[in-house]
């Protein structure tokens, strides 16, 4: 970080702003680009030199925290603890504002905010404790509690779920609900999906993730189980799973009904949302919300979603919500009466968020405790 730098904002993120990623950068992107009036500068553990893996070492033998991870999980972890401790010997007295990812990712730097009485927003994509699939379950309520202690620090938590909105409110921390929204160039594609459906004609459902995701890996050998065992699936409906690693899976699932493409590129994905007949989301456990249900509903593709999967879109026109994977038959035949019927619904308001974030600032300013200007 330059200390010549101008900005009185600084944004610390353990994503990167590009073109590409899933749901975790778009989200960022949508945070960054809502918040640009604001001048700040954006940091990244993804721009920032790597750390030797000996101090990393040094770091997992004294970070009594570490066991709380899932094992493939804890390098990652150690990093941005690594980057977290760098970045808040850093922290200038007269930054006016500091806007993080969730703290429990960056516990010093939070800690050395709060100390220096700077205000601190939070963009709270999930709590992330509620994750079972990235945890040790052993120690998911001692995790739970400390999230929840490193997040009352914030000033301002920007949440993306209705229903943690609601549960942090009842804890009374400052949460504010604001839903995800694809930025414009990402939702000007979609749009295009949606065009390029006029006339086609409609096959297959689509099943997307990443086999690295073990709630979506989950749920995906699960989808594919039911789907070749059940007898209750027309065999003119052919799966298609779709995404990182899914081609991996593919001999232990052969069915002439499901078709495993891997990887996708942009053009391969755009021709398959052209033609799909919907868009399937099955997950047991998560937090947070699918930005792709949003994603699909904007490109005029109908989607199902089992109830865990469809948390904070329930009751959305172009949804097709069921239970369990009983009622998926009875859900499939209902696609037909949504085709060329979803309307596109507008993203939240970004000036009402800058608003709240600017509110932050002048508290501090008017009651004298803010950092020293």
């Amino acid at each position: 970080m330059d200390s010549k730098d101008i900005s009185r904002t600084w944004f610390f993120s353990r994503f990167h702003l590009s073109e590409s990623g899933g749901g975790g950068t778009r989200r960022e992107r949508q945070i960054a680009q809502s918040l640009m009036p604001l001048n700040y500068r954006f940091i990244s553990s993804l721009k920032t030199k790597y750390t030797p893996i000996s101090f990393w070492r040094k770091i997992r033998r004294f970070n009594r925290k570490h066991a709380f991870w899932r094992e493939d999980l804890r390098r990652y972890v150690d990093r941005l603890w690594v980057f977290s401790e760098k970045w808040s010997r850093k922290i200038p007295e007269w930054l006016e504002l500091a806007i993080m990812d969730d703290p429990l990712f960056f516990p010093p730097l939070a800690k050395k905010i709060k100390k220096m009485q700077i205000p601190l927003v939070v963009s709270c994509q999930n709590i992330e404790s509620l994750s079972l699939a990235q945890i040790n379950p052993r120690y998911q309520n001692k995790l739970f509690q400390i999230e929840i202690d490193l997040l009352s620090m914030a000033d301002l938590i920007i949440t993306i779920s209705r229903e943690e909105t609601y549960f942090l409110n009842n804890l009374d921390l400052p949460a504010y609900y604001f839903p995800y929204y694809p930025v414009e160039s990402i939702k000007n594609r979609l749009l295009q999906n949606r065009e390029s459906r006029n006339g086609t004609r409609k096959s297959g459902i689509l099943l997307m993730g990443t086999v690295n995701n073990k709630v979506t890996l989950d749920g995906i050998m699960e989808m594919v189980d039911f789907w070749k065992n059940s007898g209750r699936i027309p065999n003119t409906e052919r799966l298609i799973v779709a995404g990182f690693g899914t081609e991996r899976i593919k001999d232990l699932c052969r069915h002439d009904a499901i078709e495993f493409l891997g990887p996708v590129s942009n053009e391969k994905l755009d021709a398959l949302l052209s033609t799909v007949k919907a868009c399937l989301c099955y997950q047991r456990s998560g937090a947070g919300v699918l930005t792709k249900i949003c994603e699909m509903l904007i490109a005029g593709i109908p989607v199902l979603a089992n109830f865990q999967s469809a948390r904070s879109y329930y009751h959305t026109d172009g949804l097709i919500e069921f239970n369990d994977l009983t009622e998926l038959p009875e859900a499939l035949s209902r696609i037909d009466r949504w085709e060329g019927n979803i309307p596109v619904n507008e993203g939240p308001d970004p000036d009402r968020l800058l608003s709240a974030v600017r509110e932050v600032m002048a508290r501090r300013d008017i009651s004298g405790t803010g950092p020293a200007k």
